[in-house]
């Protein structure tokens, strides 16, 4: 039973099949509790826990165990008539697994149920559970000491739960540190010990009185400086650090700062991250106790840290530099400057900086522009940052030239609105300089972008530098434009996007790039919190009906990188404002017009995304995917890749589909080699086919098996594997090697299936082993050609791991040949130390 309560969750999370989102913990809850009568189960495990037989009560509590997992708590209605057994079976008396079990119960149920009354159950579980503490058994007092810690986080109306039991804590606290400070016993014991007393002097501190923390703190600092618990010993202090009392942890700050500092030299990650965390907290909450000596030993650790090689350090590092500049400018900023930002200015020449580094680092700049300590002003980082360009050996990626514009942006962020404007007219006039470099002109155009995304800059008359750049510039440059008008319309919508959409209705030649920048400010406004349609309409500045009919009236256009465009747009208005924008993809999908049918379609890629508004496309999705039937090639590629994205990214939303009679047949039937659409191209003397269903079988391929991987349930596997057989010899090797790859996957699945059709698959496999390149073939078609024995080989050496396979005699016949074979055994060999030897992910079509 406890097993089937296991498996429970997957089941509920079944149920639930449908919703748009994720089943969470609430609503699988739910839905054990719908499937399962838990009072009953409940008053069972009561009546069996009264039993004399101590492996049944043993097992009863595994299954309040799970039970509790399962319903994420769920039992505070039955805590009154629970604790008097659990008591009895943490009894001195009480047997050592039995007494293991009904601690870690209790702390489940500690944990789980943080706002219950435990207030009456102390006085009756708190002398059993601090006589556990000192339990010679190390399993007992471990898990004992867990139930202190979650007793210690107990609140009860949003005070902690023994805020007022002086004397309980005082006897808890006192077996606690008994174990603390005690030397020989395990080592779980002892980072259970840290753990609690971390827990008990953050929340209670000010009823332990300053006489034990005295005490206690000079402890916490041994084994801070002992290898074997100084992890544990970092998370319990960044735990006292952190609390809300403000303990007092003068008498040992100092020490602990600079082991702190002497951890982030050892090659230890986990321990550099510990420290670093650590390090942050006392910063935030002790600024004051660390003196100007302490704070330059950290200073002059952290700059080795701040490296591309490790940007979650880096992350870590820079957060406690902002901490260090914000709580202690005057001492902190110039070692910051000194030590810190060279290293930083470093990092921003890196296409490998993201995320949460780079956020980071913005959030440094911006906050050493706010210290207002001389010598490290605004003007002097802008001038840094703007020197990197200078600085570089070679020119700087588009990634590094944005992540050192999102820092100006933010430098500018920091400042009045007088010094911003003065900023940005140097800027202006730097980009209207004929003569300035072109890279300086690329950061200045992200800057300005970056800029304008938080600020309105309609007033500075950027349109003209913009389309001067658009018109005139290089390639990066034109990009770089494009990007940073979008960017400029983020901040001020009103004022920019109509200009937008005039120059796409006026300006072909570079429609493309205004069509980018109409890109960027959507996408920008889709990162935006909260959606609807109303709220979607007016985030675009009461231009979407202008926009709607711009972008419709271009989805047949000629240049298939504007339709591209188009469709992206569409699909990600679409999730600003489906109600608006998914009607009108649908009466595109009934127009004549092959590329505008393709183009709508098409769109639907970028909407069904994590944030894809479930309800209104499952009212919709059957129109869309319905054109995988159309007459038009471009129209059918177009339905393979939003049934495939719709596949892999919101399965649920087209199991409905799944299960009508046209869409799957469909979908196979685009597996298929047809005559009709191979055409010959004459080349001067010689004649070159073209294999126009090329790539619709590869796109099918790649459609079956997302399929396979999301809703392998609503597959019928003897027909999937029919249609997949017919591509295992396929003209094209490229989707030879796909079908292999996907017959791997489908043989780890249904082996007993795979193996029905073993001896007829061994025949194309066994075509492909045995042909050899001819004598002059160029070293790129060998070079193919091996590439495709080796793929052959994976699938081999997958399907021969299936149960029985030498039963299929054509098969095993095949796979003792690959065995005399030399070169084919070598491959073997090569492929069986693969992991599981599994089929690799199947490559994008």
């Amino acid at each position: 039973f406890k097993d089937l309560l296991r498996q429970s969750q997957g089941s509920a999370d079944v149920v639930d099949a449908m919703d748009e989102d994720p089943p969470s913990l609430g609503r699988s809850s739910a839905s054990v509790l719908r499937m399962l009568d838990v009072d009953r189960v409940v008053k069972v495990v009561l009546k069996q826990l009264k039993d004399k037989s101590f492996k049944t009560k043993e097992k009863c509590l595994e299954l309040l165990r799970e039970l509790i997992a399962v319903l994420n708590g769920g039992l505070g209605a039955y805590l009154n008539a629970l604790i008097p057994d659990m008591e009895r079976a943490i009894d001195k008396a009480a047997k050592t697994s039995l007494k293991v079990e009904a601690l870690t119960c209790l702390c489940a149920l500690l944990e789980k149920h943080p706002g219950a009354d435990f207030t009456q159950h102390v006085t009756k579980l708190g002398p059993a559970v601090i006589a556990s503490v000192s339990d010679c058994n190390y399993k007992i007092s471990a898990v004992a000491l867990r139930v202190c810690g979650r007793l210690t986080l107990c609140t009860l109306n949003g005070k902690p739960l023994l805020a007022a039991s002086n004397p309980f804590v005082l006897n808890m606290y006192t077996a606690v540190f008994s174990r603390l400070s005690s030397q020989d016993q395990d080592l779980e014991v002892k980072e259970a010990a840290i753990v609690t007393t971390g827990q008990i002097v953050s929340t209670l501190g000010d009823v332990l009185g300053p006489e034990n923390l005295n005490s206690c703190l000079p402890v916490m600092l041994e084994r801070l400086r002992n290898e074997t618990t100084r992890v544990t010993s970092l998370k319990a202090l960044s735990t006292i650090a952190r609390s809300e009392l403000k303990i007092d942890v003068s008498s040992i700050s100092s020490d602990a700062v600079l082991e702190c500092s002497s951890f982030l030299r050892k090659n230890d990650r986990g321990l550099k991250q510990a420290a670093l965390t650590t390090l942050t907290d006392l910063v935030a909450s002790y600024s004051g106790s660390i003196s100007a000596p302490l704070y330059q030993s950290v200073a002059r650790e952290l700059a080795a840290l701040v490296t591309d090689a490790e940007l979650h350090l880096t992350h870590l590092v820079l957060q406690l530099c902002v901490c260090m500049v914000r709580c202690a400018p005057q001492a902190t900023t110039p070692l910051v400057q000194q030590f810190v930002l060279p290293r930083s200015l470093l990092l921003l020449q890196s296409p490998l900086l993201q995320g949460p580094a780079r956020a980071s680092l913005r959030s440094l700049f911006a906050t050493l522009a706010a210290s207002a300590v001389p010598g490290c002003g605004f003007q002097q980082l802008l001038d840094e940052l703007l020197g990197v360009v200078k600085a570089a050996p070679a020119p700087l990626s588009r990634q590094s030239l944005s992540s050192i514009a999102q820092c100006i942006s933010s430098l500018c962020g920091a400042v009045p609105p007088e010094q911003r404007t003065q900023t940005l007219q140097g800027f202006i006039a730097q980009l209207s300089d004929p003569g300035a470099p072109e890279q300086a002109k690329l950061l200045l155009l992200h800057a300005v972008g970056e800029i304008g995304k938080g600020f309105d800059l309609s007033g500075f008359a950027l349109e003209k530098v913009l389309m001067a750049a658009l018109l005139e510039g290089s390639e990066d440059t034109k990009a770089a434009a494009s990007l940073a008008l979008g960017s400029l319309a983020m901040g001020a919508t009103r004022q920019f996007l109509p200009y937008i959409l005039q120059q796409v209705a006026a300006q072909t030649e570079i429609r493309y790039l205004l069509l980018q920048a109409l890109r960027q400010l959507i996408t920008l406004k889709t990162a935006e919190e909260g959606k609807g349609s109303s709220e979607g309409g007016d985030r675009m500045g009461g231009e979407l009906p202008r926009v709607l009919e711009l972008l419709m009236g271009q989805c047949g256009a000629e240049d298939e990188g504007v339709r591209s465009m188009v469709a992206e747009c569409l699909g990600r208005l679409g999730l600003i404002c489906p109600a608006e924008v998914l009607p009108r993809l649908q009466e595109l999908v009934k127009q004549e017009h092959a590329l505008t049918r393709a183009t709508a379609v098409y769109a639907l890629k970028f909407t069904i995304t994590d944030k894809a508004p479930m309800a209104e496309l499952a009212g919709c999705i059957a129109d869309f995917l319905a054109l995988i039937r159309d007459g038009e090639i471009v129209v059918r590629k177009a339905a393979l890749t939003a049934l495939n994205s719709s596949a892999h990214n919101k399965p649920p939303l087209i199991r409905p589909v799944l299960s009508s009679d046209w869409l799957l047949p469909a979908l196979y039937g685009e597996t298929a080699y047809k005559k009709e659409l191979v055409r010959t191209v004459n080349l001067g003397p010689f004649q070159h086919k073209v294999d126009d269903g090329a790539e619709l079988r590869k796109l099918a391929l790649a459609c079956m098996d997302t399929l396979l991987d999301k809703s392998a349930d609503k597959l019928d596997t003897s027909l999937f594997l029919q249609h997949l057989q017919a591509r295992l010899s396929d003209e094209l090797d490229d989707i030879k090697q796909a079908a292999y790859q996907l017959l791997s996957k489908l043989a780890v699945r249904e082996p007993f299936c795979v193996r029905e059709v073993l001896d007829l698959v061994s025949e194309p496999l066994q075509a492909v082993l045995s042909k050899r390149p001819k004598e002059s073939a160029s070293p790129q078609d060998i070079e193919r050609h091996n590439e495709l024995q080796r793929s052959a080989i994976q699938t081999v050496v997958v399907l021969h791991k299936m149960p029985e396979s030498s039963t299929c005699l054509k098969f095993q016949a095949m796979y003792d040949g690959i065995l005399q074979d030399a070169k084919l055994k070598a491959l073997v060999d090569s492929v069986s130390t693969d992991a599981d030897g599994t089929a690799p992910p199947m490559p994008p079509p």
